[in-house]
């Protein structure tokens, strides 16, 4: 059995960050994060309060922006072409609210997989928008074909973050994929396909 410790892992990822961070000031960028969160979804709230506390920790800007649920993505897609061509913002976060959230919000009900297609249409219409060079969260639905092309460092893109936390894991476990077979169970935009598409 391997036991994982993900706060030593964390700590030492951390430590990492602060020097990266601090070179790149040092050449004059600062390195800052926009994030943008839905009020009434206390997930995206906590996941928000928690990043924006390490940021400031690691040393990087770390600015939030909040938006209704229930008040159309218009303005959102607005923020997000507007944060594309600010060069002050090197990073953008969309956090994704939960499907449950979404669809009490609007009062929407019905049958699950029809309440499914359209929060995933909603989602896809923000995500689209998202410059793929300030796409630090691997949110930007263009990420599923760089992947299955292995371009991922030649166009200098980033898997979604729990994806790519599964891969640390792994590595930090020292565990050769070479001869494993893989399962996956949930075919999620920010988890399951990714890793599909990755492995």
């Amino acid at each position: 059995m391997i036991i994982f410790d993900g706060n030593k892992l964390a700590s030492e990822k951390k430590e990492v960050l602060k020097l990266r961070a601090s070179a790149l000031l040092e050449k004059g960028i600062k390195p800052t994060i926009a994030a943008i969160l839905y009020d009434g979804d206390a997930g995206s709230q906590l996941y928000t309060d928690i990043k924006k506390t390490v940021a400031s920790e690691i040393g990087i800007g770390y600015q939030t922006n909040s938006f209704s649920l229930s008040g159309g993505v218009e303005p959102v897609i607005d923020l997000i072409n507007k944060l594309n061509k600010e060069d002050s913002v090197t990073g953008i976060i969309l956090q994704k609210p939960t499907r449950k959230s979404w669809a009490f919000a609007n009062g929407i009900e019905g049958k699950a997989k029809d309440i499914k297609k359209a929060y995933n249409l909603w989602w896809r219409l923000q995500t689209t928008n998202i410059s793929e060079h300030k796409d630090v969260d691997g949110l930007n639905p263009s990420i599923i074909e760089v992947i299955k092309e292995d371009k991922l460092e030649e166009k200098k893109r980033v898997l979604p973050a729990t994806a790519r936390a599964v891969l640390e894991i792994l590595k930090s476990a020292d565990i050769n994929l070479e001869d494993k077979n893989i399962v996956i169970l949930g075919k999620s935009d920010l988890l399951g396909i990714p890793l599909y598409k990755y492995f």
